[in-house]
C-alpha cells in the first residue's frame, strides 16, 4: 500500500516467490488489510505482513485466527516472532 501498487506489481512481485505453503495476493479494497489489522491489533491496515500458522489452522468466522507467529519486513507483531530475523523455508 503505497504509491504505485496495483494488481500488476503484486502479481509480478508474488511470483518472485514460489512456495505451495504461501498465500498472497491483492486486494484494492483494503478488506484483507483491515480485517487482519484488527486481529493483530495494529490500529492501521495490516500490509506486508508474514503470518506463520500452526498447520491445519483454518479461518471459519468473520476474523482471521491468530497467528502462531507474525511481523512485517521491519517489526515482529507477535512476542515469538523470528522472521524478520531469519529466512522463511
Amino acid at each position: 500500500m503505497r504509491d504505485g501498487d496495483d494488481a500488476t506489481s503484486a502479481t509480478q512481485q508474488a511470483e518472485t516467490v514460489q512456495d505451495i505453503r504461501i498465500s498472497q495476493g491483492w486486494d484494492s479494497s483494503q478488506n484483507l488489510g483491515k480485517v487482519f489489522g484488527q486481529t493483530l491489533d495494529l490500529h492501521q491496515i495490516a500490509w506486508d505482513v508474514y503470518l506463520v500458522y500452526k498447520p491445519g489452522i483454518k479461518w471459519e468466522g468473520l476474523q482471521p485466527p491468530h497467528p502462531r507467529s507474525g511481523c512485517t519486513s521491519s517489526k515482529a507483531l507477535t512476542p515469538n516472532c523470528s522472521c524478520a530475523k531469519t529466512r522463511l523455508v
